[in-house]
């Protein structure tokens, strides 16, 4: 994206009441990941709950390229389904998984399916408060960094449906804000999505809207 681009979208956001209204003070997070060599070698999972409702998300660690659905029931088989249909499908099993010891992933059912498709599960999580040793951050940092990042999005996205009367699947808001996620973000100058696949979606768009 070219400067001039760039400052566009910087004013844009910045008087946009919406993006105002979620505004939220700048921190310093503190955030653990490995180092994945190229894309589908490590992917990072957790569950949110947002709008009374539970989402999942995968995030790769290299190209940051995510997904994010909603899920129907708390079954692994409807967890299984999400991660078969929206990332196995087209982009095969990665080699490790991250995921937190509490999530439902860290069952029997997730060590038979990682054994099917060889992939390496690494359970993780951080110490409990009154553990002997100081507590550790957990090694799924990323994927709770980008959990927050689609809590905002959807919020947002959420308000402005409801303001223009439009009818509201969460399953299809989850997909589109993850997508937008893929197309939008650049990291290290490069979205998830013109890692992933090549292509520069952001010019698309640009063009689109001209």
């Amino acid at each position: 994206m070219k400067e001039k681009d760039q400052t566009l979208v910087v004013t844009a956001v910045q008087t946009c009441a919406r993006c105002q209204s979620f505004l939220q003070p700048l921190h310093r997070p503190l955030a653990k990941t490995t180092l994945a060599r190229f894309f589908n070698h490590v992917a990072q999972a957790d569950t949110f709950t947002l709008l009374g409702e539970r989402f999942s998300l995968f995030i790769d660690e290299c190209m940051r390229w995510k997904l994010t659905d909603l899920l129907k029931d708390a079954t692994f088989q409807t967890l299984l389904r999400v991660l078969l249909v929206g990332w196995f499908r087209f982009f095969g099993p990665f080699k490790y998984l991250v995921v937190d010891q509490e999530s439902a992933l860290a069952g029997g059912e997730c060590a038979a399916l990682c054994d099917k498709f060889s992939i390496n599960r690494i359970v993780t999580g951080s110490d409990p408060a009154g553990a002997r040793m100081a507590a550790r951050h957990t090694a799924t940092g990323l994927a709770e960094k980008h959990i927050d990042l689609m809590r905002h999005t959807m919020l947002k996205a959420y308000a402005d449906m409801l303001e223009a009367g439009l009818p509201v699947e969460l399953s299809d808001l989850a997909q589109e804000c993850s997508m937008a996620h893929n197309i939008l973000l650049t990291f290290n100058g490069v979205s998830p999505v013109a890692g992933v696949t090549g292509h520069f979606m952001t010019c698309m768009i640009m063009k689109m809207s001209h």
